[in-house]
């Protein structure tokens, strides 16, 4: 299997023009708070949220305050196409890092809106439909744009890849990696490797409060699967390691285990060699595609990832908003994927690692 050729959606496309037409605006302009209601003509620019339209002045700049976590490869990720984006488009982006925690997260988000210092919001939300009124209502009330990365608020984040995936009164939902859509297809093509028979599987997800890790639930009960061990992490490689030794020893007869990042795959495969298994005893698969894990793909550790792809969401996101406040607004889903679709995603093997273009 080949790759599909990385391509730019649909939203990044037009974001350097966008952003040079906000770039004419009046310095007086750049920041500036929305109202609500309908503009019009060249001194405003209306944006529809679904639930309500927020007009800003002509020439707004971006001024984006990101919430989302810290500790694993994927997040630094986002971390390092930060300065990117600033100088593209010459904005700020300030990173607040709730460290995965949801009521962290919350308290960040309201004093984000009572504070006014931003006009837009990147949020990776850990806190499910928690943060609903927060993002859909207080949000937009104040003036602030809000993508959403991965795990939409309300209730849309258990919902398939697409439009369903968008909560009103935010400005889109970016990333297919999270939905169900993608869990379910990955799931499909792990059963596949795995072949005929039955297997004893488990599971290393995410935190409960996630909807991704419902989305990873769901995916495995729709392929069939009914994991022996179904253990929330925090993402992280030590608590991988010590959940999959201790799943070891009260599963000992257990042939895959399921995946929910890169980090936590490593833990696994740590587990797995102090517990003195061969590559292929235990067969692992996950969800992240990261290039720190190329090797165990290699060497037979790792026998499938699906990619992550943190710099096409951050890129996407930012272009989205940037193309909103210059007058041209975007889809309300964007799947910002660099390879295979929603549906389909690609398959990261030994016949594959060498020639996928790894984006962290």
């Amino acid at each position: 299997m080949t790759p599909t050729r990385r391509t730019t959606s649909a939203i990044a496309v037009a974001a350097l023009s966008a952003a040079a037409l906000a770039a004419c605006g009046s310095s007086g302009s750049d920041g500036g708070s929305a109202g609500l209601g309908a503009g019009g003509g060249s001194s405003s620019i209306t944006i529809d949220v679904g639930t309500q339209k927020l007009t800003f002045p002509a020439g707004t700049k971006p001024k984006i305050a990101m919430f989302a976590g810290s500790g694993i490869a994927y997040q630094t990720a986002y971390r390092d196409e930060i300065p990117n984006l600033e100088k593209k488009y010459g904005i700020s982006i300030t990173y607040l890092d709730s460290k995965f925690d949801p009521t962290t997260q919350l308290s960040q988000l309201r004093t984000a809106i009572q504070g006014k210092k931003y006009n837009a919001f990147l949020v990776e939300n850990y806190s499910a439909a928690s943060a609903c009124t927060l993002l859909t209502k207080q949000a937009p009330a104040a003036g602030i744009l809000v993508s959403q990365l991965d795990n939409p608020t309300c209730d849309q984040a258990t919902k398939p890849a697409g439009d369903e995936f968008w909560t009103p009164g935010t400005l889109n939902s970016i990333g297919a990696e999270s939905t169900v859509t993608y869990y379910t297809g990955w799931a499909r093509e792990a059963k596949q490797l795995l072949g005929a028979g039955d297997h004893e599987v488990a599971v290393i997800n995410g935190p409960p409060l996630v909807a991704a890790t419902k989305n990873m639930d769901s995916a495995m009960s729709a392929n069939g699967f009914s994991p022996v061990a179904n253990l929330n992490s925090d993402y992280t490689t030590p608590t991988a390691l010590k959940q999959t030794a201790d799943l070891l020893q009260s599963h000992p007869n257990v042939k895959a285990i399921f995946s929910v990042g890169p980090d936590v795959t490593v833990g696994i495969v740590s587990a797995l060699k102090q517990a003195g298994k061969k590559p292929g005893d235990v067969q692992v698969f996950e969800v992240g595609g990261a290039k720190q894990n190329a090797q165990l793909i290699r060497d037979g550790w790792l026998t499938m990832s699906v990619p992550y792809t943190p710099k096409t969401i951050i890129d996407t996101a930012v272009a989205s908003i940037v193309n909103a406040l210059a007058g041209k607004q975007g889809p309300k889903f964007d799947a910002a994927l660099n390879a295979g679709t929603a549906d389909t995603p690609f398959q990261i093997t030994k016949d594959t690692v060498d020639t996928y273009q790894f984006e962290y």
